[in-house]
């Protein structure tokens, strides 16, 4: 049977990760997850565990849409390869959950494991204004979440920031410069959640090693760069490597009930026949919230016999 490594980020919510670890755990199934630096570890701690269990310890303080998302991903993609497990890592986060029975996401993944899961596009292709995240640089004002600036250039704007203190001058050289994608990378871009064999998976993170700092210097002033950074990578990957294959994601992500939000629909009760019709490919869906509704959850068990 395959291997499955899950690469979990979570801040919140310690009953709810636990949960889903119980739901997608087997004899093959090993777990890495980084839990944010601003929450407390220890409600995690204290309640999952188990020998085929790991919580990074270098952890970071990851800021709604941003570079430091990408941080704590390139960690956990670091302890799957010294792991040494073959078979297929899975990128989820603690407000994931599966969609499909464990014997047909077993099944799905065994029959496909030569495949690497991630949607990744063209960016023009995939939003109407890409430029806010080619071009525009975000400057994080605080720790809160949502409380940064996009901009451009030098403008009224940005000096006004810079002369409240809202932006340093660094940043305000910065807007001298036209942001400029280097590496001979084309952007593309797609969900933010993939699932990539071992050995794809290790190519991408040797890239990154090897690249790191251009990359970062790009990335860390864009917008939700976890929705293009490994998309445009895994592509310019495959354009040298023919064995690497992509597939579409394996979660299913709700974004048209309200396309203009900077988040996708939180599922209810009340989509679980959605849930029931998704394809074979979709095994996992985002995103839940036991403290809002945790009966989905316990109709999504009943439906894949995981119920007691």
């Amino acid at each position: 049977m395959i291997k499955k490594t899950y690469l979990i980020l979570a801040h919140k919510n310690p009953n709810q990760l636990k949960r889903l670890i119980d739901r997608i755990n087997d004899e093959n199934s090993f777990f890495i997850i980084h839990i944010d630096k601003k929450s407390d570890i220890e409600p995690f701690t204290n309640i999952i565990r188990g020998a085929n269990i790991q919580f990074l310890t270098n952890r970071t303080n990851c800021l709604w849409g941003d570079f430091s998302q990408i941080i704590a991903t390139i960690r956990l993609m670091e302890e799957a390869i010294k792991s040494k497990r073959d078979g297929i890592i899975i990128h989820l986060t603690g407000q994931d959950y599966p969609v499909k029975s464990l014997t047909k996401i077993n099944c799905f993944l065994e029959t496909h494991i030569k495949y690497n899961f991630i949607d990744s596009l063209p960016i023009e292709e995939v939003w109407k204004f890409y430029f806010d995240r080619t071009e525009m640089y975000k400057f994080n004002l605080s720790d809160t979440q949502r409380n940064y600036v996009i901009i451009r250039n030098i403008s009224r704007k940005s000096l006004k920031l810079f002369f409240k203190g809202k932006i340093s001058f660094g940043q305000l050289v910065l807007l001298l410069k036209k942001r400029k994608l280097k590496l001979g990378l084309r952007h593309y871009g797609g969900s933010a959640w993939w699932a990539f064999n071992s050995e794809t998976n290790a190519k991408i993170y040797h890239y990154i090693h090897d690249n790191y700092k251009a990359l970062r210097d790009y990335y860390q002033y864009t917008i939700f760069p976890d929705e293009v950074f490994f998309q445009t990578i895994i592509k310019h990957l495959q354009e040298q490597d023919s064995s690497i294959k992509i597939a579409p994601s394996l979660t299913y992500v709700n974004w048209t009930r309200n396309p203009e939000a900077a988040s996708p629909l939180t599922f209810s009760i009340d989509d679980i026949e959605e849930l029931k019709l998704l394809p074979e490919n979709k095994l996992f869906a985002r995103k839940f919230d036991t403290t809002l509704d945790e009966k989905i959850l316990d109709a999504l068990d009943k439906w894949n016999g995981f119920a007691k």
